[in-house]
């Protein structure tokens, strides 16, 4: 299931990078403002660390919903999610304000 950029992951605004840590899915103990993600977890998964922990470990996702948010060049914020919708895995990427909210029942992903 794909919607928003995943449907033209070529728009996905990236800086290629190399990918090679240890990563660690936290679960939110409560709701979490997108602009506070990075004060509370300074080592948030960059972009390409994301998709290649969901290629990597695909049933993750099934546990719990896995995202990161991350910052363009101009300083907007994005954010992918991978989680399961009617039974099948999925993967979303969507620009995110500052002010919108991640639930508690997320896991946000951080280098070890």
């Amino acid at each position: 299931v794909k919607w928003g950029l995943a449907e033209t992951p070529e728009k996905i605004p990236l800086t290629i990078q190399p990918v090679d840590c240890k990563v660690r899915a936290i679960p939110l103990d409560k709701a979490v403002k997108t602009g506070e993600l990075f004060e509370l977890f300074p080592r948030i998964l960059s972009p390409m660390a994301f998709f290649a922990f969901g290629a990597k470990f695909p049933e993750e996702q099934r546990q719990a919903p896995h995202f990161t948010v991350w910052l363009d060049g101009v300083g907007r914020f994005w954010g992918a999610v991978l989680d399961v919708y009617g039974g099948e895995r999925g993967m979303g990427v969507s620009q995110a304000h500052p002010g919108v909210e991640w639930n508690e029942d997320y896991r946000v992903l951080v280098c070890e």
